[in-house]
């Protein structure tokens, strides 16, 4: 669900996109060659950008899972929604400056396709993908208990 408005932005972007130069300057479309996938940036650009839609799917699911996870504890719709975005902006705000050695471990760095500023690589991008996704499994299967049906009042 959270890919199909990025494949509207991609191929509405891909309508105007070719006739405007990029401009360095101004960091548009600045991806290094160092970076992770950074040689498929110029030769298959729609590959990379599928690639990113696909890292944005999962990355998005990861937050889903968080609310998930957290409705177990937490009965307030505001801060089942909120609780996610807090986390991913601490991560982005907090962690990014005050701890800048491990920003290619960072969750929160992973969506921008720039990479400005970290060492992505396939390993870093593994492991803080699946650290966080077995993390939220174990939160969710430890507290996700047998509910008492008549405490719920759904079969009286």
């Amino acid at each position: 669900m959270i890919a199909i408005p990025l494949l509207v932005n991609f191929l509405s972007i891909a309508c105007f996109m070719p006739i405007i130069g990029t401009d360095p300057m101004a960091l548009q479309s600045v991806v290094p060659g160092r970076a992770l996938l950074g040689d498929i940036v110029y030769e298959a650009p729609a590959l990379y950008a599928a690639w990113y839609i696909f890292i944005d799917f999962i990355y998005g699911g990861l937050f889903a899972l968080m609310a998930l996870a957290i409705t177990q504890f937490c009965y307030n719709r505001f801060v089942l929604m909120i609780l996610p975005l807090m986390f991913n902006c601490c991560m982005y705000y907090g962690i990014h400056n005050l701890i800048p050695d491990i920003n290619a471990y960072n969750i929160s760095l992973i969506p921008n396709p720039a990479q400005q500023g970290m060492k992505l690589t396939w390993h870093s991008l593994f492991l803080s993908m699946s650290g966080m996704f077995l993390i939220l499994i174990v939160l969710f299967a430890a507290s996700n208990y047998k509910k008492d049906v008549l405490r719920t009042g759904a079969m009286e």
